[in-house]
Formats: C-alpha cells, structure tokens, sequence
C-alpha cells in the first residue's frame, strides 16, 4: 500500500513519498527532463544515420574516417539524450530494515548503495550560493560518522521549502535539525 502523502523536495528530487509508515522515498529523472533530452537523442540518431545511407542524403560524406568520425559525434550527442530521457535516481529510507538506499539507472535501478540507518546522526540543512548560470540552493543532507559523504536527499531554491524538507526528513527518522544555511551552527531536536 503506498500512501500518497507528500512533501515537496524541489530542485532535481521528486517529492518525498510515504510508501507506508516506515518507508520514505524520493526520485529524480523522468519528466520535463525527458522532453528536455528528446532533442538530444533524436539529433544523435539522425546524425549517425547520415553516414550509413539510411536517411537518403544528397552530399553524403565520403571516406571511412569522415563516416567514423560522423557517427562518433552523433553517438556523443545520442548518449547525453539518452540518460537524459531515460535516467532516473532516487533514495529509500526504510527504518523496519535500518536501511538508506541510493539508485541509479535507465528506467529501472541499475545500481545501489545501502547505508546503515543506524549512521545516520542528523538532517543538515545548508546554504550554498549559486553563481550567474545556477540559483541559489538550500542543500538537505544526512550525514554521520558512518556515512563518508554526505547524502544529498533535496536541494530545494527556497529556503522554505529546504526548511519543510528538512524537518519532514528530522521527524521521520528522530534525529537532530543541524541548520547553518544562516551561518550559525542551529541545532533543533526531531
């Protein structure tokens, strides 16, 4: 049964989901960004057909090294409008098996990392600056002694959402609020 319960994540990260009460989820890929790499992918495709003969060209390139080089360009193209529209992420937190699940892949999960929940010491909530092309984004991480890098769940561009996303993150799992997005170490109980 999955309860549809959500909480915005923002920015790159779907919602977090409530599978049921002990399981939360949340999931990246998909969606605009697919129809964002459509282009990419089509482009790629078309380019490399040019040099096999399957579109009909009229100045189609001659010689082995152009054709290879041709089908090398497009295939680069292809690739990005490939993950593009196809890659999704995500992250599993079930505290019945103690465990973080982080996924990657190309419509299904192709790769996981498991952490130990137990590693878990707190939900940070950061500031990080964005520069002329990138917002301004309020990372939420879990971090630990037993986790070497940090887990980024949501990097909302609004500092309330960041705020909702990280004390949703706290309660869920007990564990402490670490907030420096205002350049003051702030620590809030779950």
């Amino acid at each position: 049964m999955v309860i549809r319960r959500t909480v915005a994540a923002g920015s790159g990260k779907g919602p977090l989901l409530y599978r049921d009460a002990g399981t939360l989820e949340t999931r990246s890929g998909g969606g605009c960004l697919s129809l964002f790499g459509m282009p990419f992918l089509l482009a790629g495709l078309f380019v490399m057909t040019v040099p096999l003969g399957i579109i009909p060209f009229e100045n189609r390139p001659e010689g082995p090294l152009i054709s290879v080089l041709i089908v090398l360009f497009g295939s680069v193209f292809a690739v990005v409008g490939a993950v593009l529209v196809l890659g999704r992420s995500g992250i599993i937190l079930d505290r019945g098996r103690g465990r973080i699940t982080e996924w990657q892949g190309l419509i299904v999960p192709m790769r996981r990392v498991e952490h130990m929940l137990d590693a878990v010491r707190h939900v940070e909530m950061n500031f990080s600056a964005g520069d002329s092309d990138t917002a301004d984004t309020w990372p939420v991480k879990l971090a630990g002694e037993g986790i070497t890098k940090p887990i980024t769940v949501a990097q909302p561009t609004d500092f309330a959402e960041a705020r909702r996303v990280a004390e949703e993150l706290a309660r869920f799992l007990r564990k402490p609020l670490v907030d420096t997005s205002t350049g003051e170490r702030v620590t809030r109980d779950p």
